[in-house]
């Protein structure tokens, strides 16, 4: 059966907080916002929220999140939710494997 779409929605991005460890109260933040929708506040406003949870709801005590050195717009979404970057290391495989990256932490 085919039902129509008659208003199209726009995908922004996806956040998600990975690797839950509820012993050392920790989390992984991931995200990806579409270009369409840089420089708008999205990503900042998604990290921001999901900090919210995962430390409120969660009851975390520490995020974790990592990007590409060269991602500017990536590094100022983190920077401005207060992560802190604790170190840089290279990709080892995958898509983005030699490429500089960085590990930023927030705690609570």
């Amino acid at each position: 059966m085919f039902f129509p779409f008659w208003k199209v929605i726009n995908f922004a991005g996806v956040i998600s907080l990975n690797a839950i460890n509820n012993e050392e109260k920790t989390a992984e933040l991931d995200y990806w916002i579409a270009v369409p929708f840089w420089n708008r506040g999205i990503g900042t406003e998604a990290v921001k929220q999901a900090i919210k949870y995962a430390f409120e709801k969660l009851n975390l005590e520490i995020i974790r999140s990592a990007c590409l050195a060269k991602n500017k717009g990536s590094i100022r979404v983190l920077e401005k939710n207060r992560f802190n970057r604790i170190n840089e290391f290279v990709f080892e495989d995958g898509k983005f494997k030699g490429e500089v990256g960085y590990r930023y932490q927030l705690n609570k």
